[in-house]
């Protein structure tokens, strides 16, 4: 059995990504996984993936890229495995010591982090540039040392595997919860819904303000960010007594809590830097998991969602900062019960038959299949 060390500092030891569905996967498919993390919590097996803590914790970050990074490497070289595979870009000289003494390394991405460093807030505006165009000349030369890169942005593919061949874009999409089908929206309910993390870039002022003259709607908004000065902003809005804050859900119980309760759902992220201006990304799970809910959306009109929600005929894609087009879209669906519940069926279809972590673990065992058997030192 061969062994696989899972390695992050950054993200919690049951991110989704990391821990659900890589680590569980490569289990399941007869590997020997460790999940390293940088947490104070008691080791622990879960779903057969063995959970080892550094016993270094700190939510300083610079405390953290210095210190963490010693404890995270003097690990991962005692656990001897036979492939690391890394989940945060702080650990790139983790995997290049790695790689150096003879370790097959893969790096995941799970943003595209130069494009990250131009809206981080803890920069300041006139060196964003700079340290973003510094960290893509870095990584890219880190990856020159890895056997594999799994990838969640496009560009981020393009750009990495002139050095790396062995890439894949593996993307973030939704595992199929077993009872899914069986929890079916009311289509009458007059009701959109938002959850994820509250926040400007995901226009929750805008969609409020679209929703204050509809009639009898509400605006079902779950998030576990309920003390920010965002959500006091929200608070002081004429629209927010529209609103049924559940504050956080437990994300297991979001299909039968929220999901099922709800008739749209609403995805507006600005046109962000990561995500390439109107070019979009398929990183974010908020889109996917609505239409496996069997819920029509209203999204951004990014190329990538456009192409997606188009095609499958299962949304509406807006301007995210047209409050008009907004109302227009949410107004269109809810008035059409028959309509919202053939977009709705149509998503959860393309998410059952494309869009899920399925079609994603297939290119994971593809990526570890060409290590074991195209690097045999």
């Amino acid at each position: 059995m061969l062994k696989v060390c899972q390695i992050t500092t950054v993200h919690s030891r049951y991110d989704v990504r990391i821990l659900d569905k890589i680590s569980v996967s490569l289990q399941q498919h007869g590997y020997e996984v460790f999940l390293l993390v940088a947490d104070k919590k008691p080791n622990e097996n879960y779903k057969g993936v063995n959970i080892i803590s550094t016993n270094f914790f700190t939510k300083n970050r610079i405390f953290r890229i210095l210190f963490a990074k010693k404890e995270i490497f003097k690990k991962a070289k005692e656990m001897n495995a036979d492939i690391y595979h890394f989940h945060d870009p702080e650990l790139l000289p983790i995997g290049v010591k790695l790689a150096k003494i003879g370790k097959k390394v893969i790096y995941d991405s799970h943003e595209d982090y130069p494009s990250t460093m131009l809206a981080k807030s803890y920069i300041p505006k006139f060196l964003r540039k700079t340290v973003s165009h510094h960290l893509e000349k870095y990584e890219k030369n880190a990856c020159r040392y890895f056997k594999g890169l799994s990838l969640c942005y496009h560009w981020t593919f393009d750009r990495l595997q002139l050095v790396c061949s062995n890439a894949e874009l593996i993307f973030n999409f939704p595992i199929l919860p077993e009872n899914t089908l069986s929890l079916i929206p009311n289509y009458k309910n007059r009701t959109i819904v938002y959850t994820g993390g509250i926040s400007a870039q995901w226009h929750i002022v805008k969609t409020i303000e679209a929703i204050e003259t509809i009639d009898n709607i509400s605006f079902i908004l779950a998030s576990n960010n309920t003390e920010n000065q965002y959500l006091l902003q929200l608070h002081s809005l004429n629209g927010w007594e529209k609103v049924n804050f559940l504050g956080s859900v437990k994300h297991q119980l979001l299909y039968e809590k929220v999901f099922s309760q709800a008739t749209v759902g609403i995805a507006l992220l600005d046109y962000i830097p990561q995500c390439k201006g109107h070019i979009g990304n398929l990183s974010n799970t908020k889109l996917f998991e609505y239409m496996l809910m069997g819920l029509p959306v209203v999204c951004t009109d990014f190329d990538l969602w456009k192409e997606i929600v188009e095609k499958e005929n299962c949304g509406i894609c807006v301007n995210p900062l047209n409050i008009e087009e907004i109302k227009q879209a949410i107004t269109q669906i809810i008035e059409n019960p028959q309509l919202a519940k053939e977009m709705g069926q149509n998503g959860q279809r393309a998410v059952i038959e494309k869009y899920n972590w399925k079609t994603e673990e297939t290119k994971l065992l593809k990526l570890y299949a060409n290590i074991l058997i195209n690097f045999d030192n």
